[in-house]
């Protein structure tokens, strides 16, 4: 038996959507009936779900130190219907002659962890140093709400689409990783009229990218008895096929991108005060760049 549930599905976030999931699946784990969604969304709309932390703490060390240290954390996601680039007459979306399965779209993830420290330190009314490190984790990335399967996409026999399932064409490894590290180090000298500036900044990035449309392979048929016939029989009757793979020992995914950039800057600074009128800072600040590695992982 086969039961079928329409409403609002995850991963939206709504009572309805979390009653249709918690259903399906208290209906499969009893084996009561095979479950099949239809998952509903407004028209026109995109929801974007989100997750936030925000952390922040300051230590009066002493008289002349004082040390704060702030996180911030987002884990961010939202479904997309499935791409049309490449689709049976140009597109995947549901109209009044084709409707794609939910598991065909995918979803784009955006999270970051960020950590900074400053420790500021006040030697006397002349001189003051501001100590910073910090690192950056940027995570974005595409993500599929089902399992590893191949696309299919089945044509309603007159060249436009009828319905697709399985992986979004181009969501497998499809990401972009940067981790950056930074230390600075800014000393501050008051003299006279003069607010004299001195520091170096330094930052460490590193990029880790991906990217392999059809991956995990791609079928069309013609129209759904094409399908059938080639899935219960063995026919090779797709009119179109693709797949790529990882020539690499082990099969592991080579990322097409992966490069390890460092920046250090030095500065000098003059401000000038006066009772009447204050001059911004001028000065002279020498940036340096040095490309440690940059490479395209072979296939």
């Amino acid at each position: 038996m086969e039961i079928t549930l329409i409403g609002t599905y995850s991963p939206r976030k709504c009572g309805i959507a979390t009653f249709t999931k918690n259903l399906s699946e208290a209906i499969e784990i009893n084996n009561a009936a095979n479950v099949n969604i239809i998952a509903m969304d407004d028209e026109g709309s995109d929801y974007t779900y989100s997750d936030k932390v925000t952390v922040r703490i300051d230590f009066n060390i002493n008289p002349k130190n004082t040390f704060n240290i702030n996180y911030y954390y987002l884990k961010s996601w939202r479904n997309i219907a499935p791409s049309n680039s490449g689709a049976p007459g140009g597109s995947r979306q549901p109209s009044s002659t084709a409707m794609p399965f939910f598991a065909s779209s995918y979803i784009i993830n955006n999270n970051f962890n960020i950590i900074i420290g400053e420790l500021n330190t006040r030697f006397n009314n002349k001189l003051s140093n501001k100590f910073q490190f910090g690192y950056n984790q940027l995570r974005d990335f595409r993500s599929s709400p089902g399992g590893i399967f191949p696309l299919v996409d089945i044509e309603n026999g007159l060249g436009a689409s009828f319905t697709s399932f399985g992986y979004e064409p181009f969501t497998a490894f499809n990401e972009l990783g940067t981790d950056t590290w930074q230390l600075n180090d800014i000393v501050t000298l008051n003299k006279g009229s003069h607010t004299l500036t001195f520091g170096t900044q330094n930052t460490y990035n590193k990029f880790r990218n991906g990217f392999a449309p059809n991956y995990y392979g791609a079928y069309r048929f013609a129209n759904l008895d094409s399908f059938y016939n080639s899935a219960n029989n063995g026919n090779a009757n797709a009119s179109r096929y693709e797949l790529r793979y990882s020539a690499r020992k082990g099969g592991e995914f080579p990322f097409a991108v992966h490069s390890i950039v460092s920046k250090t800057g030095f500065r000098r600074q003059d401000g000038l005060r006066h009772p009447l009128f204050e001059l911004p800072h001028a000065g002279l600040s020498l940036p340096t760049y040095k490309a440690n590695r940059v490479c395209g992982s072979p296939a």
